[in-house]
């Protein structure tokens, strides 16, 4: 609570020195700014947990992307296949596969 105080005085004060009033719009985003600056530093002060969490989460997106191109690769080749089966099927042609 502290923290989001702090971050609230200081971007009050930044918007009062840039913009001559201490409630504005860029008081709002200097705000926000703060404080996630400022609630951002605890997990930095334990960089090893930091690093094993931002691997974890790569590893989980890499995976996300293999199934992601999977998927994709699959649909892609399902409607090559039905378009091949329609142009056959249009040039008098009666593929096996068509049934």
């Amino acid at each position: 609570m502290a923290l989001v105080a702090m971050a609230a005085l200081m971007a009050g004060a930044i918007s009062w020195l840039a913009m001559g009033t201490m409630l504005s719009v860029m008081a709002a985003e200097t705000f926000i700014v703060m404080a996630v600056g400022l609630l951002a530093v605890p997990r930095l002060q334990d960089i090893e947990s930091l690093a094993t969490m931002f691997m974890g989460f790569v590893s989980l997106t890499e995976n996300v992307m293999v199934v992601a191109m999977a998927v994709w690769m699959a649909t892609g080749s399902a409607m090559s296949l039905r378009t091949l089966i329609r142009w056959l099927q249009a040039s008098g042609v009666r593929p096996v596969l068509a049934g």
